[in-house]
Formats: C-alpha cells, structure tokens, sequence
C-alpha cells in the first residue's frame, strides 16, 4: 500500500463489549511463501464516527494495524 488514507470506521453492529478491531490479518500456509503487507506513506485514521465512540469509552475501542492470522504469518 502506498500513499493511503486508512479509515478505521465503527462496526455495523453496535456493541457495548471490548472491540480489538484488526485492520490487516496476514496468513501464510508455508515459511517459505514471501508474501506480507508493506504499507508506505500511509496514514491511519478513524471516521468522525468511529472516534465519537472512542473518545466515549477508549478502554472499549482499540484499532491495531495487523495481527497474525496463521501458523507463518507476518505482522
């Protein structure tokens, strides 16, 4: 991804439990794939909305940019 505008936006269903909000999941089913996600120049950010909610309550509302989402994934 180059030169992006990521936009973390609140989910479709409104929920009052913790939110861990992944935006990338990356898997890989071998070591030996030379896959993953390179992000340059990019920004993150949330929609008008999305802050609304967390500045209510940021204990319940985190935004991480990737997590691991196989045995050989890449973060």
């Amino acid at each position: 991804f180059h030169n992006c505008s990521i936009l973390v936006r609140p989910r479709q269903v409104p929920s009052n439990l913790y939110e861990a909000n992944p935006i990338t999941a990356h898997g890989r089913l071998d070591p030996g794939q030379t896959t993953g996600f390179v992000f340059e120049n990019c920004s993150v950010d949330g929609t008008e909305e999305y802050m609304a909610e967390f500045y209510g309550n940021p204990k319940m509302h985190k935004a991480y940019l990737g997590r691991p989402w196989k045995l050989y994934s890449r973060t």
